[in-house]
């Protein structure tokens, strides 16, 4: 088992702790990290979750003080993006991950954090449900042509009077 700190992008707060067996695959720690936030992902597909390694380029882990303060860019971090790879060929395992957290690191809150949980680009959501919108209003405007032309058929077969309202008397009379 590892022990691993995540934190979800955009996302001021604390770091959450998850642990998992480093055997265990990228698809599993989404699983585990939507379980973990029940409230903060509740209606987002453990899925549709982009998983980073949460290791600068220099080779440092962002810490605790990073994630309270807010991490919004994962430029430059490693995208963890295929579900079936086990986490240990990330790195994400015990003996990769040897770094003794100390009280003086607890304290001044550097406790790395390993993974970033980004939620689906939301910008993203918003046009597919305004492509989606538009297209149920296209659709409705075909409908809506349609039964008007249908309509006109039936009142061309109607048998026509003066007046627009018929009774039940008058329904079908010639004039």
């Amino acid at each position: 088992m590892v022990k691993l700190f995540c934190a979800v992008v955009g996302v001021a707060g604390r770091a959450f702790e998850v642990n998992i067996d480093a055997e265990k695959t990228v698809g599993d720690l989404r699983k585990a990290i939507k379980k973990e936030n029940k409230v903060k992902l509740k209606n987002v597909d453990a899925g549709d979750l982009l998983l980073f390694l949460a290791k600068t380029t220099t080779g440092a882990w962002l810490t605790e003080v990073d994630v309270m303060k807010g991490v919004s860019d994962t430029t430059g971090l490693k995208l963890l993006d295929s579900a079936g790879t086990p986490l240990h060929d990330y790195g994400l395992s015990k003996k990769k991950l040897r770094s003794e957290v100390t009280k003086q690191h607890r304290k001044v809150k550097t406790t790395p954090v390993h993974v970033l949980a980004k939620l689906p680009d939301q910008g993203q959501q918003l046009g597919e449900n305004v492509q989606d919108s538009l297209q149920m209003q296209r659709q409705t405007q075909i409908e809506i042509t349609r039964l008007q032309a249908e309509m006109e058929l039936v009142m061309d077969v109607l048998q026509h009077k003066k007046s627009k309202s018929y009774t039940d008397r008058e329904l079908g009379r010639l004039e």
